[in-house]
């Protein structure tokens, strides 16, 4: 657990020291980018293609001509 914690430390101070590392790692091992998905959100469920992730980690997807985005999603990806 003491390493857990040190190594987030470090990803956390990092972070907030304007380096981008962190997060690039982070969006770079998210399987759904590329994909068919559905966001489940409060105001309506979207379908369409995850193409990204805001800095603060909403999904983007691209349903129909735009971009949607929305913080507040469950997520499940198309069979």
């Amino acid at each position: 657990l003491a390493a857990f914690c040190n190594h987030f430390e470090a990803l956390y101070e990092a972070a907030a020291s304007g380096d981008r590392t962190p997060f690039e790692s982070w969006r770079g091992r998210l399987i759904n980018l590329g994909r068919e998905v559905t966001a489940h959100g409060p105001r309506e469920n979207v379908e369409g293609i995850a193409v990204d992730v805001t800095d603060d980690g909403a999904l983007i997807t691209f349903d129909a001509g735009k971009n949607f985005t929305d913080h507040d999603q469950e997520l499940t990806r198309a069979s």
